[in-house]
């Protein structure tokens, strides 16, 4: 019961650092989108005065006009839903750190962008390295073979050795007295109860090799399907970050075909609010990979600061493949089967009671108790 609760107490730490960090590039996110927005309501604004003048010098139609005003009104209400986000993201931020929810948040700025590099086997090798939680897993395991152990020494025979030394005093003739005896029991028949402990001691071991199979398999899932977000939200940055280049392009060409009466108001607008979306899809994919990053370190069960080091490799500039050490991924086990009657039935399935850890690879030497988990589930019988 203590193990359990330091173990969530310490899970809840993690928890409440990820949400924080979460709360925090949110924020982040929200505070570019409305820059973004209030940028996009000037251009507006700008582009009306252009249209309304171009109406009144009679080289333009009022279809250009109501255009302008349609952009502008959209650039409004994308600046009004930028204010409520800033609002729901701060009080988030001071929920997440325990602040009052409707106080004054300040936050700098964070825009780093590592290059991804590590590959999905070694990522669940790190968490198992990392998350105490297999550790734990495989003590409950063989907390309930030592179980079984004891239940089934009742079938052995009892030997019960005992000695004794007596004096007698000068009313007789002193002398010593030295007795022992060997005496060996065996119980012929319990009505079934010995053989009913061993079962429910079997029944506990496969108890803990499932629980420990289900927390195998929950970490490999939160592995994988934070990598697989890491993985999307630096091809969002790559794809973004070209986009972004192109319309900024396209919107410089739109402005000098328009200065010299070759394009239309209708055209710079439409330049514009391509350029607008460009930019909130790169300030959204930013944010987003620094929020992934994160969460995969939260399923790692490492600080972030290890993610970013781990990133920042020589000559890594593409994402990552589920490639890297040649490591077979998790798989799901064999469970262990039921049992006879006898009274040295054993449990199979203990020696790979946990594949999935197994499978995670080799633990690196030097690393905690954790670390141990892949081969002591080998030696776990």
């Amino acid at each position: 019961a203590a193990e359990i609760a330091e173990l969530q107490y310490q899970r809840a730490i993690e928890t409440a650092q990820f949400n924080v960090t979460a709360a925090y590039f949110d924020l982040l996110r929200t505070l570019a989108l409305r820059r973004i927005a209030e940028e996009a309501v000037r251009r507006a604004e700008s582009n009306l005065r252009d249209a309304r003048n171009r109406l009144g010098k009679g080289v333009a139609v009022r279809n250009d006009v109501l255009r302008a005003e349609v952009l502008l009104g959209d650039d409004k209400l994308q600046l009004v839903a930028a204010e409520r986000a800033i609002g729901v993201a701060k009080a988030t931020l001071n929920e997440a750190i325990g602040s009052n929810v409707s106080g004054t948040t300040s936050v700098a700025d964070v825009r780093q962008e590592p290059a991804f590099c590590l590959a999905l086997a070694d990522a669940l090798q790190l968490a198992a390295d990392n998350r105490r939680e297999f550790a734990a897993a495989l003590r409950s395991i063989r907390s309930a073979q030592t179980g079984r152990g004891v239940a089934a020494a009742d079938f052995m025979p009892r030997i019960n050795v005992s000695g004794a030394a007596n004096f007698l005093g000068p009313q007789d003739k002193e002398r010593m007295l030295l007795d022992g005896g060997v005496t060996v029991e065996i119980s012929l028949f319990e009505g079934g109860r010995r053989a009913a402990r061993v079962h429910q001691a079997d029944a506990e071991i496969r108890g803990a090799i499932a629980q420990g199979q289900e927390i195998c398999n929950r970490i490999a899932l939160e592995v994988n399907t934070a990598w697989l977000e890491v993985k999307e939200a630096r091809e969002r940055i790559t794809l973004a970050r070209t986009t972004l280049s192109q319309a900024t392009e396209n919107r410089r060409v739109v402005g000098d075909l328009f200065r010299k009466g070759n394009a239309l108001p209708t055209e710079v607008a439409d330049a514009d609010l391509i350029f607008v979306r460009a930019e909130q899809n790169d300030a959204t994919a930013l944010y987003v990979y620094q929020t992934t990053l994160a969460r995969l370190a939260y399923a790692l069960g490492i600080p972030l600061e290890r993610v970013a080091e781990m990133c920042e490799v020589p000559g890594c500039t593409q994402p990552a493949d589920a490639g890297g050490s040649g490591r077979t991924l998790p798989v799901v086990p064999t469970h262990a089967t039921s049992q006879g009657d006898t009274a040295d039935a054993r449990v199979p399935g203990v020696t790979s009671a946990l594949p999935c850890v197994a499978t995670f690879g080799r633990p690196a030497v030097g690393t905690s108790s954790a670390n141990t988990a892949p081969a002591a589930v080998n030696n776990a019988k």
